[in-house]
């Protein structure tokens, strides 16, 4: 029910999440430490919801330790989340932030290329 909540209000009001941004964040930053294939579909669905409406914001840049904990929870998404939509959605918001370059190449070198031999 919640999960449904939040999708309508993300996709109808997401101005209404510009000024939730540090909220929104810090709930990233809690849920990104309990990334694991166990979580139910529910929670898996809430956290790509939140990822779409904070991937929307055109500003979501936040300062200091805050700034950093939230960019590090969607690194985590981004390489490691529970589903591919959450890869996806983290992977847009760090390339919306103003440090996009630093962090593109951040999630490049975690990924290991494929050789042929």
């Amino acid at each position: 029910m919640a999960h449904d909540l939040l999708k309508q209000l993300s996709l109808s009001h997401s101005k209404i999440f510009k000024d939730l941004v540090p909220t929104l964040a810090k709930w990233i930053v809690d849920e990104a430490a309990k990334v694991s294939p166990d979580n139910s579909i529910e929670d898996k669905l809430a956290v790509e919801d939140v990822l779409k409406a904070v991937s929307r914001l055109p500003e979501v840049d936040l300062p200091g330790k805050q700034g950093k904990d939230f960019v590090e929870a969607l690194k985590t998404f981004a390489l490691e989340g529970d589903t591919e939509r959450q890869g996806r959605r983290a992977t847009t918001i760090l390339l919306n932030m103003k440090r996009r370059n630093i962090y593109a190449e951040d999630l490049v070198e975690v990924i290991p290329l494929k050789t042929s031999n």
